[in-house]
């Protein structure tokens, strides 16, 4: 967009300064009031193209040295990842490396989630040598406060710390049961249990319908059925034999519903 006409700009060692009648003049520092009539700088990272443009490259606090010396901006590395598949992610320095870190679903199943760090790895890939990307972790909490427009770098390591974020790799979340959805995998429960004239607090999520259960081939069609009514699904059991486990059938009916 156009610059404030009430704002003077000006670059120092491709770093933004502003100043002018629409930027404050004065600061309270503990009980001293003082005045600034000086350049503030802003912490942008600019620079100015061929067109007489500027342009901003990102903040300078999230500038960080890399293992070969070179000064790595996490907002151009950004730029040239196509994630738009995910909830959010970011870009960080963090465990003295660049990380990718990747919000997404609470309940995501083990195939979406597959499906979900090839892509990310493939785009990885594309990256240069000097941005290469040595880790990326999933959280399930929000990389952003509820007043935000955009992730806050800051806010993200803040919450990291503190444990808000919870950051998980995906060999340690891909079996997890936390990204099946609970509520299915209690339906699929009730349902078995009905199959099985069976209590449904007496079935695990583990369980196998016919060896741990024991359930019969006529059972076991009739809470296909039950499923299949109650999702409006068409699910056989030759196509999947991980439908006799509540935990892979919680899965396998999100992925068709």
């Amino acid at each position: 967009g156009y610059p404030f006409p009430s704002v003077e700009y000006k670059i120092i060692d491709n770093e933004l300064y502003v100043k002018g009648e629409s930027i404050s003049h004065k600061a309270l520092i503990g009980d001293k009031l003082i005045t600034i009539d000086d350049y503030f700088k802003t912490n942008d990272a600019m620079h100015v193209g061929s067109d007489g443009r500027y342009y901003i490259d990102g903040r300078n606090d999230d500038i960080f040295i890399s293992e070969t010396g070179e000064n790595i901006n996490p907002d151009l590395v950004e730029k040239l990842l196509n994630l738009d598949f995910l909830i959010n992610y970011t870009v960080i320095n963090y465990e003295s490396s660049l990380v990718l870190i990747a919000q997404i679903k609470e309940y995501t199943s083990s195939k979406t989630l597959e499906d979900i760090n090839d892509r990310i790895t493939n785009e990885l890939k594309k990256l240069p040598i000097n941005y290469s990307i040595h880790k990326c972790y999933y959280t399930y909490d929000s990389l952003m406060a509820s007043s935000a427009i955009k992730v806050s770098r800051k806010y993200v390591l803040y919450h990291i710390d503190k444990g808000d974020i919870k950051l998980h790799q995906y060999e340690a979340i891909k079996e997890d049961t936390n990204h099946v959805d609970t509520k299915i995998l209690d339906k699929v429960k009730e349902m078995m249990a009905e199959a099985l004239s069976k209590n449904k607090e007496d079935i695990k999520d583990n369980d196998n319908f016919f060896y741990d259960l024991g359930g019969t081939s006529l059972d076991y069609f009739t809470f296909i059925s039950l499923v299949n009514s109650t999702y409006d699904i068409k699910l056989e059991y030759n196509d999947n034999p991980g439908l006799v486990n509540p935990l892979k059938m919680s899965s396998i009916i999100e992925e068709n519903i």
